[in-house]
């Protein structure tokens, strides 16, 4: 049953272009696939079964023989590697396009930020701007908004809410800023 199998897997791989005659034939032992494809990169080892890997595939001895193997053809395992390549050079060209919009929308969204004209005050316009805050600041602390409610307006006067003082005090800011 599992020779049908592997029977079966040959059958396939070598209609795909992989295993040439001349390469590694069922049969072969392992020093004459050792001599004919080198050193393999890595080995397997499960019981009697040994896997001999190889940058173009693999291949499986049973008792030291071959049984099977996955071997491509030189061409066939270079059209694979270029095909790979390109893959992997559009993959970069992709992410490095993508990169390039995000850069230009950054330099963009930079260019517009920099054509929005940004209004400056004089330092002298600014401190009496700043001194005319803080006075309605402290005139309006001293006059409670109209909308307290009665408990609020008492600790408000008796000043033991400094919470209720930052409230009105912001309120005030906001007022003045709108005026503007």
């Amino acid at each position: 049953m599992m020779k049908d199998w592997l029977m079966i897997g040959i059958a396939t791989l070598l209609s795909v272009g992989v295993a040439t005659a001349d390469e590694v034939n069922p049969g072969d032992s392992r020093e004459t696939v050792l001599r004919t494809l080198g050193n393999p990169s890595g080995t397997v080892m499960f019981g009697d079964v040994e896997i001999l890997h190889y940058p173009r595939g693999q291949v499986e001895l049973e008792h030291g023989k071959v049984v099977g193997s996955s071997i491509l053809t030189e061409a066939e395992f270079r059209r694979r590697e270029a095909a790979r390549r390109a893959e992997e050079e559009e993959e970069v060209a992709r992410r490095q396009a993508e990169e390039q919009e995000a850069r230009e929308r950054v330099l963009e969204e930079q260019e517009v930020a920099e054509e929005e004209p940004v209004e400056r005050e004089d330092p002298e316009a600014m401190a009496r701007r700043e001194a005319e805050l803080e006075a309605r600041i402290a005139e309006g602390i001293r006059q409670p908004p109209h909308d307290m409610s009665s408990r609020r307006l008492r600790r408000f006067r008796r000043g033991r809410s400094e919470s209720l003082l930052e409230l009105r005090e912001e309120q005030i800011r906001e007022e003045f800023e709108a005026e503007e």
